[in-house]
């Protein structure tokens, strides 16, 4: 005779297991997602520098929190300067790009830049009623900028990873580098790979919201684990 079965369910002990906070993570976690790119890379760098300042001060998680928006400081000092040359190339490529399009294909535009930029011989007015005869008439002096413009970054792109494949460090990695190296000498007394890591992650970043945030969500992370 088949076992009677209860119409009752187990009950099952809740537990909490999942990570709400980056402080929740060990060394190991923390070590490895600080030494690959992604988007916790920055929180893992933060989190590591804000434990050896612990460690080395003897601080708790708040009190480590001065010395580390004063490494961003220096960090982060003249941040704007060290963007500018990338968001120069940044809007000149977008420019650059969305005007292209009407300098080929728009008459109104064709016309006033052919009379100040190129003065070359207008087509009939029957021969400009489209889009692509008007596309044709400018392609004769669009080709040639077009056309090497693009010749010239193709092989800047191979040359560049050319270069990177010999080992050749980047203007962007040799900049990180040299932040690196400056935050080590203005704070000596921290682990040089741990200062390093953080300088680097955040050579683009001011990183004092985030270091204040980190205050609140720890704070929440421990009070959901005594509960």
């Amino acid at each position: 005779m088949a076992r009677a079965m209860s119409s009752t369910p187990a009950k099952v002990e809740a537990k909490r297991t999942d990570i709400r906070h980056i402080s929740e993570l060990d060394g190991a976690g923390l070590y490895f997602l600080a030494k690959i790119e992604g988007p916790a890379q920055i929180d893992a760098c933060r989190e590591r520098m804000r434990r050896e300042i612990m460690l080395v001060d003897s601080l708790d998680y708040e009190g480590a929190t001065p010395i580390l928006l004063d490494m961003n400081r220096v960090n982060s000092a003249g941040l704007w300067q060290k963007k500018l040359p990338y968001q120069m190339t940044f809007w000149t490529a977008q420019v650059s790009g969305w005007i292209s399009l009407p300098l080929v294909f728009s008459l109104a535009l064709a016309r006033p830049f052919n009379a100040y930029g190129v003065t070359t011989d207008v087509p009939e007015p029957e021969d400009l009623q489209t889009m692509l005869e008007v596309g044709m008439w400018t392609w004769n002096w669009m080709e040639p900028p077009l056309g090497t413009v693009s010749f010239f970054l193709l092989c800047m792109q191979f040359a560049r990873e050319a270069s990177n494949n010999m080992g050749a460090k980047t203007p962007v990695m040799r900049h990180k580098e040299y932040l690196a190296t400056q935050l080590q000498q203005a704070f000596p007394t921290y682990n040089k790979d741990i200062v390093r890591d953080y300088a680097m992650s955040t050579a683009f970043d001011d990183d004092e919201d985030d270091i204040k945030q980190d205050i609140q969500l720890h704070n929440e992370s421990s009070a959901a684990i005594k509960h």
